[in-house]
């Protein structure tokens, strides 16, 4: 009997180490799901974050694309976006005629013209001279050959500065304008050039523009 007791004692308590067991494995498998899901979830939100953030990107970039100036970042950045035209006033509105387009501007934000010599950068000049970012006006690029929009008298912006500027101005547009008979830069050099290949001075240029 006593031997009978003993067996069945022992019974249960292999009963209840094998249930113990059992319930740390299904703890153990608990703990692996959790962490799995844990896993997929940070990945979901690593992908949505992604997601929004190439969205922000893009968003901006129409907004800058379909915004009426042209804000460009080579040489010196625009420092400021486009004024409205009806916070601006009445007093101190200007309009410059850009091409066909009339541009609306605050007159008392109209920098002092770049302190900057294209004679010593011909492709410069005419790359410049249609598309550039030199002078910002209204947080807009402005292209060279519109500079006297802004300075020249009658504007009443900073004319004294005009005055000293015009002359190199004038002599810049008659280069630009040559250039653009020419459909590229090396046509261009191939006719203000000598025979042995060597480009033309600036100053040899305007020289030689009357005979063209």
């Amino acid at each position: 009997m006593t031997i009978k007791l003993e067996i069945q004692h022992v019974h249960v308590q292999c009963c209840q180490h094998l249930k113990v067991d059992s319930n740390m494995l299904s703890v153990q498998e608990d703990l692996s799901n959790v962490e799995n899901h844990i896993s997929v979830l940070t990945l979901h939100i690593l992908d949505m974050k992604t997601l929004m953030e190439s969205k922000d990107s893009d968003t901006h970039t129409l907004h800058m694309e379909s915004s009426g100036c042209h804000n460009v970042q080579s040489h010196t950045q625009a420092k400021s976006v486009p004024l409205p035209p009806e916070i601006i006033p009445p007093e101190n509105l200007g309009i410059a005629h850009l091409g066909q387009e009339q541009f609306l501007y605050d007159r008392t934000t109209v920098p002092s013209p770049p302190t900057v010599h294209l004679s010593k950068d011909i492709n410069q000049l005419c790359e410049e001279w249609e598309k550039s970012n030199l002078l910002v006006v209204n947080g807009c690029g402005i292209p060279v050959k519109y500079w006297g929009e802004f300075y020249k008298k009658g504007k009443g912006v900073k004319t004294a500065a005009w005055d000293a500027l015009q002359v190199e101005w004038g002599n810049w547009k008659f280069i630009a304008e040559e250039r653009q008979w020419y459909p590229d830069n090396a046509s261009f050099w191939h006719a203000f050039g000598d025979e042995n290949g060597k480009v033309f001075s600036y100053q040899q240029i305007l020289n030689c523009l009357p005979e063209h």
